[in-house]
């Protein structure tokens, strides 16, 4: 009897056992609708891990284009500054806090400033960090305000490589023509090439 009721115990599970496979249920789900793409966070090696620590819960929502742009910022990272190394880490922090369309937004504006020259770059910069609060103020009045889309050109498609579309008729009802000379005059089955009915 004590040997059943042992049988019984075991084949059972416990009530916390059981609501703990309940609940691990669902986010094993929603984990598996969206695969990661890779290199995977726990495929990085160590001195990797330590460089690009800020952006660890970030990583798995990352595409894997930018996650090897990411990997290749991290290289040198143990050869560099503490200082430095604070720098790298603290930029990367005020990245991950970023919604995806400010990101979208930054590498816009990133692309359009690599256009300009270092010289006028620096010269631009400090007459923007001359200008007092007001009137920093002022410059963003007259600009658009960013747009709230997911996706963000970072060039515009430039107008001779956009396909032209063809105007549409819309005066008459397009109507099939069928040249009565390929159809047999009784079944209108379309003929074959020895002018037999088509089976």
């Amino acid at each position: 009897m004590a040997l059943l009721a042992l049988a019984q115990d075991n084949s059972t599970p416990a009530p916390q056992e059981a609501s703990s496979q309940v609940t691990s249920a669902p986010a094993a789900s929603a984990s598996a609708k969206k695969p990661e793409s890779s290199p995977t966070w726990q495929s990085l090696n160590a001195n990797q891990k330590t460089a690009l620590a800020p952006l660890h819960k970030l990583w798995p929502e990352i595409s894997e284009a930018q996650k090897r742009k990411w990997l290749a910022l991290s290289v040198n990272f143990s050869d560099r500054s503490a200082e430095e190394q604070a720098k790298m880490q603290a930029r990367m922090k005020d990245w991950a806090k970023l919604t995806p369309q400010q990101r979208a937004l930054a590498r816009l504006n990133f692309a359009e400033v690599q256009q300009v020259t270092v010289d006028e770059r620096k010269s631009k910069w400090e007459a923007y960090q001359s200008l007092s609060r007001d009137e920093r103020h002022e410059l963003t009045k007259g600009h658009p305000p960013a747009p709230n889309s997911a996706a963000i050109a970072t060039r515009p498609v430039p107008s001779q490589k956009l396909a032209v579309l063809p105007v549409p008729k819309t005066s008459q009802p397009t109507q099939l023509r069928i040249d009565m000379d390929l159809v047999h005059p009784v079944t209108l089955l379309p003929l074959n090439a020895r002018g037999h009915a088509s089976p």
